[in-house]
């Protein structure tokens, strides 16, 4: 081969990626030809890939017959290779066939109208007929996958399933709940009057307020007359309790203050945004329901921490209302 002057031989030409296509693609119909097996196709692509000039990618094919073969005849073969495909055309065939005799015998001399269906059959095959790949296409192109891993090692990112994030346990702990309620409110607020009845339960509310405080307890919710406040332990519920009634008997002495009835339970709840959830609640709620107006009644576990400080009174087993378990209450005597 002649080289013109100053020129560069063909051969040492830098290879591009569309050199190296070009010659991937001849690999793999030599493959699927059966002129290459599996193991070579995916030696000779390792070859393609370190190629770095026109020459070495032609050293890759130097034994192989590369005579261009009609493309047409080509895919015509690997088509009739395929199963599926096979079945297909051959389904085509007979339907086809059907629809002809049963015109010819029929009506021979009508419209030809078996020629409608096949030609809307006819387009569905020939898509289907663009879709194939054969088992040797595939497996050439799982060749050069492999082929071209072998020549660019690399780490390759694995996706990682996020972690799935559980929500976090509710935070228990150990409160003592205590629940108020006005006596007699319904009768109270007829006898004072709508706007009457609306400032004295402020003013009540703020009474119970700054009681909790004084003990280290705070209101958790409030509704109607009622209250519901936490406190750390049972001993300073059951102190403040006492003082609530002492307080209000006081202001009954010099002139006018509701009767409340208070009902305190101690255990283990859950906090949640600043509520309190669980069976203490309702079980408190539920002593309170039994205590008569001016009375505080608490359970027996509250009973265990302080009856060394108060005189109690055993009111016995009570079926509380909602609740499965029988409780043992208990009245706490708070006149001096």
């Amino acid at each position: 081969m002649l080289i013109p002057e100053g020129g560069v031989d063909p051969a040492d030409r830098r290879a591009s990626d569309t050199d190296r296509q070009r010659v991937i693609a001849i690999l793999r119909q030599q493959a699927a030809d059966g002129a290459l097996t599996i193991d070579e196709l995916e030696e000779r692509m390792g070859l393609i890939f370190q190629a770095k000039t026109i020459g070495q990618l032609s050293a890759v094919m130097w034994d192989l017959d590369v005579s261009k073969e009609e493309p047409a005849r080509r895919r015509r073969r690997g088509l009739l290779r395929n199963t599926g495909f096979r079945y297909h055309a051959a389904a085509y065939a007979m339907v086809n066939g059907l629809m002809v005799g049963t015109w010819a015998t029929a009506s021979p001399h009508a419209l030809f109208w078996p020629v409608f269906p096949a030609m809307g059959w006819g387009v569905g095959l020939g898509m289907h007929a663009l879709t194939v790949k054969t088992k040797e296409e595939r497996q050439a192109e799982r060749a050069e996958r492999q082929a071209f891993r072998a020549v660019h090692p690399g780490p390759r990112p694995t996706p990682v399933a996020p972690p799935l994030s559980r929500p976090p346990e509710p935070a228990r702990r150990f409160v003592a709940v205590m629940f108020t309620d006005i006596a007699n409110s319904t009768r109270l607020n007829e006898a004072l009057g709508d706007a009457d009845w609306s400032r004295l339960r402020t003013r009540h509310r703020d009474f119970l307020l700054a009681a909790f405080a004084r003990y280290g307890g705070s209101e958790v919710n409030s509704q109607g007359d009622g209250c519901m406040a936490r406190f750390e332990t049972p001993a300073s519920a059951v102190k403040c309790a006492v003082d609530v009634q002492r307080q209000l008997e006081h202001q009954r002495d010099a002139g006018f203050a509701p009767t409340v009835r208070i009902g305190i339970h101690a255990g283990e709840a859950v906090e949640d945004l600043g509520d309190l959830v669980g069976s203490v609640v309702n079980v408190a709620s539920r002593v309170m329901g039994e205590a008569e107006p001016g009375e505080i009644l608490v359970t027996e576990p509250v009973a265990e921490q302080v009856e060394a400080s108060f005189d109690l009174q055993d009111k016995g087993v009570h079926t509380l209302r909602g609740v499965t378990r029988p409780r043992h209450l208990l009245a706490v005597h708070w006149r001096d």
